[in-house]
């Protein structure tokens, strides 16, 4: 198996989404040493899902939490992701060091893969 096959295997949800608004402030991201305070990206994130590759997900908007490890996405305002993510008490994470993805014209064989491991 591959890191991938594992990681398609043990995630509760995989999910493409598109940003469409960031969930820290800019005193959080000073308080929190953020890499930079950047007022266009973010470690939390509200998003649309855009497509459930595995799990079910009834809403379409969601907002994903942080657990501030240093191998999360700083999501960008707009951008599209690929996440592999868990629900700990009715908040959503992406799961910490997962090989998660800013998508563009690049990952397309990556989300053919994931679309292969995840067909029911």
């Amino acid at each position: 198996m591959t890191p991938l096959d594992n990681q398609v295997k043990g995630s509760e949800y995989i999910l493409k989404i598109k940003v469409i608004g960031l969930l820290d402030t800019r005193q959080e991201r000073i308080d929190y040493h953020y890499p930079d305070t950047n007022d266009n990206r973010s470690y939390r994130a509200r998003v649309e899902v855009m497509t459930v590759y595995k799990g079910t997900v009834d809403e379409k908007i969601i907002d994903l939490a942080t657990t501030f490890t240093n191998c999360e996405p700083y999501y960008e305002l707009s951008g599209e992701y690929l996440l592999f993510v868990k629900k700990v008490d009715d908040e959503y994470f992406i799961i910490p060091c997962t090989s998660w993805t800013k998508l563009d014209k690049s990952t397309r064989t990556t989300l053919r893969k994931i679309e292969r491991l995840t067909k029911k």
